[in-house]
């Protein structure tokens, strides 16, 4: 992602070269412009964020589709705590017994 913004001229000029003149439909992709230029929801916690997590979080945010391919495991947003739970279990056989007796 980069992190220099665009010039609205430059956007201007590239429709005037791709033969964008419609008034309305120019009017429409310069201020679709303008938006992508606006930081994001993530800008005010920029501080307190390490870069590698914000750079991260700022694809994912941009990205129209997430693909995720687990061979071995079910993807994170669909385990439920107890099959986490046996997967930690299977390279930290204390990890399970552990945090169920914290708990």
């Amino acid at each position: 992602m980069g992190r220099v913004g665009f010039k609205l001229r430059d956007v201007a000029d590239l429709l005037t070269l791709y033969g964008v003149g419609d008034g309305t439909e120019r009017a429409r992709l310069l201020a679709l412009a303008e938006q992508a230029k606006a930081p994001g929801w993530l800008h005010e916690y920029s501080d307190v964020l390490p870069g590698w997590v914000e750079t991260r979080l700022e694809l994912e945010q941009a990205a129209c589709l997430i693909r995720d391919y687990a061979a071995q495991f079910v993807p994170g947003l669909l385990q439920t705590e107890d099959y986490a739970r046996a997967v930690m279990g299977l390279d930290l056989p204390d990890a399970a017994t552990r945090r169920s007796s914290v708990a």
